[in-house]
């Protein structure tokens, strides 16, 4: 047996795994490597239309979703796509740095849509552009009575560290357990 897997990886230039190695699959890492850990409250930053919400729902059952997305359109496929999942909340809101508004390039697909002026992406001609609304992750749980946060995951295309820097105070008082930032490197 193991001759045939070292003959098929040196053929194929490839290496098999009987586990997935870390970094894969960020719920499965969870569930390896901090098998006591529960997860009651999960943030989706950049929850797009839901597709991590219905991942989360069924890795953590136990578990309330807050999710975020700032995007008009966006957000009512989010709704339409979480519709009869009680445990998953949805916001029409960006989390950053500061409360305020700010301006969403609509340039793309949905799950590429970046905030103007926080990301690398290069604005061509004269994009379609929508106000959003701002909060820092701080600011949200505190309105929400909300004191400790088990997964955070931001997905935002550039302005992952504005979400970090509105985060300060949980992430010094330790009140946030796992982060997962998506990030491309450029």
């Amino acid at each position: 047996k193991e001759e045939i897997k070292w003959l098929f990886e040196k053929l194929t230039r490839t290496h098999i795994y009987r586990t997935l190695p870390r970094g894969i699959d960020p719920l499965y890492d969870i569930k390896i490597h901090l098998p006591r850990l529960q997860v009651n409250v999960v943030f989706d930053v950049g929850a797009n239309t839901g597709q991590s919400a219905k991942r989360y729902l069924e890795r953590f059952a136990e578990s309330k979703i807050y999710c975020f997305e700032p995007v008009e359109k966006t957000f009512l496929q989010l709704q339409r796509n979480l519709r009869g999942y009680d445990d998953i909340l949805s916001f029409k809101l960006a989390l950053g740095a500061a409360k305020g508004t700010g301006k969403m390039v609509l340039e793309g697909n949905s799950d590429t849509f970046f905030l103007l002026n926080a990301s690398r992406e290069q604005v061509s001609g004269t994009p379609l552009l929508e106000e959003v609304n701002f909060e820092t992750l701080d600011g949200f749980c505190r309105s929400q009575n909300i004191d400790h946060i088990n997964y955070l995951k931001i997905d935002t295309e550039g302005a992952d560290f504005d979400v970090l820097k509105g985060s300060e105070g949980m992430l010094t008082q330790q009140q946030i357990d796992v982060v997962q930032v998506e990030a491309g490197m450029n």
